[in-house]
């Protein structure tokens, strides 16, 4: 029931390619599919706020818009 609703919400996700060559070649796909999964937090539903989420030694930072993510930058953890 609930779980499925969950699985089936995807996001399409727009990484220009100049931030994506920022991360790692073996985990370009992986944090993708984590953007797809919309991790955001579920009950703030600001258009204009930027969201960022930490994987693999980096910082993405993103916005939603509907059904659409779109990345702004990626910044390196120190």
């Amino acid at each position: 029931g609930f779980g499925e609703e969950v699985l089936s919400h995807r996001l399409q996700v727009e990484f220009p390619a100049h931030l994506l060559e920022r991360i790692a070649p073996d985990e370009r796909e992986n944090v993708i599919a984590l953007l797809e999964q919309d991790p955001r937090t579920a009950y703030i539903h600001d258009e204009a706020r930027e969201w960022g989420v930490t994987y693999g030694g980096v910082n993405v930072l993103f916005t939603v818009k509907g059904t659409l993510l779109t990345v702004h930058d990626v910044e390196q953890n120190v």
